[in-house]
């Protein structure tokens, strides 16, 4: 057992791999510190990687994480077994890392590393045979590799969409069609539960539509599957309300910030209007479409509109508006 060794990488990001080859570090040495090296060029900060290691390590008495920025004109970015690349990236890790006994990597340039430093290395799983995974394979294809990620790494990257429009628009439709394309949870709109009538509700129905909807969003982002689909949001509830009774709801801060999106899909009127006999008039069902603009405009609250008529083409652009929120720049 070694006193010091230390494990080193950009973590971009953190995956399952990662975490297996600390685990198996902390097996070999009493203190382990962990290197994180982020590029200049890189656009996840060293703080947000280093904030996935003490959320995801259990054992964080025996761990130090110590961030690393550098710029790209100074240090190689690279992962490639190079003699000259191990001995520049040496002098760094003598500098933080003095007395360090032990460098354990998944990597053949681990040996050269090692040597350079004059310590010893122990080589894990250079094969891939436990998480056969990398991360630059996550970045190419987030959702395709979604289960390598730990759980505080899948919250960071996942993303929540807003199905809005008013009545007889297709947002239950378009929720059920984007969650049979992507690996998502669908929080179905509350007050189809609660106000079986779209023409009668009290000002405290919609209170509790406000609330319940909120409270299932959080447990949906709990579920850490990569996107969230909300049918219908508060600024829609709140516009409900003013149109109804000329006053908004009385809500904390707390039910704004559960329904945070980072797309607002807008349907608009031109899909065909269905009557089931608890719709709203399409005459009146037109006005409140005016005025949910208005009140998202009132909130600072921008959309992305689906328009036409034809269902096959206001699908494709909804599917395609949200593939775009998981082509991450790396």
């Amino acid at each position: 057992m070694f006193n010091k060794g230390f494990v080193f990488g950009k973590f971009y990001p953190l995956h399952k791999g990662h975490l297996a080859l600390i685990e198996f570090a902390l097996r070999h040495c009493n203190h382990l510190d962990i290197l994180v090296c982020c590029s200049d060029k890189e656009l996840i900060s060293s703080s947000i990687r280093a904030s996935w290691l003490k959320e995801s390590i259990p054992d964080k008495q025996r761990i130090n994480i110590i961030e690393y920025c550098y710029s790209e004109k100074v240090l190689p970015n690279t992962s490639v077994t190079s003699r000259d690349v191990s001995a520049i990236w040496s002098e760094v890790f003598k500098g933080f890392l003095p007395n360090t006994e032990l460098v354990v990597t998944s990597e053949p340039y681990g040996d050269l590393v090692a040597e350079c430093m004059q310590i010893q290395h122990k080589l894990f799983d250079m094969g891939r045979s436990h998480h056969s995974v990398s991360a630059s394979d996550i970045r190419r294809s987030i959702l395709s590799r979604w289960d390598y990620l730990p759980k505080q790494v899948q919250s960071y990257f996942q993303r929540t969409v807003s199905i809005c429009g008013t009545e007889s628009t297709g947002k239950t439709v378009l929720a059920t069609y984007l969650s049979s394309q992507f690996p998502a949870t669908v929080v179905s709109e509350v007050a189809r539960d609660l106000i079986p009538d779209s023409n009668h509700f009290s000002r405290d129905d919609l209170q509790r539509v406000a609330i319940e909807h909120a409270e299932k969003i959080g447990c949906a982002r709990k579920t850490s599957r990569p996107l969230v689909l909300l049918d219908t949001d508060i600024y829609i509830t709140q516009s409900y309300a003013h149109y109804k009774f000329n006053e908004a709801l009385n809500l904390p801060r707390s039910i704004y910030h559960s329904n945070e999106s980072d797309l607002r899909l807008y349907l608009d009127t031109s899909a065909p209007f269905i009557q089931d006999g608890t719709r709203l008039s399409e005459t009146e069902r037109n006005r409140l479409d005016h005025h949910h603009r208005q009140t998202l405009k009132k909130f600072n609250q921008g959309y992305a509109e689906i328009t036409g008529a034809d269902w096959l083409e206001r699908t494709q652009s909804a599917q395609l508006q949200v593939a775009e929120l998981f082509r991450f720049s790396w």
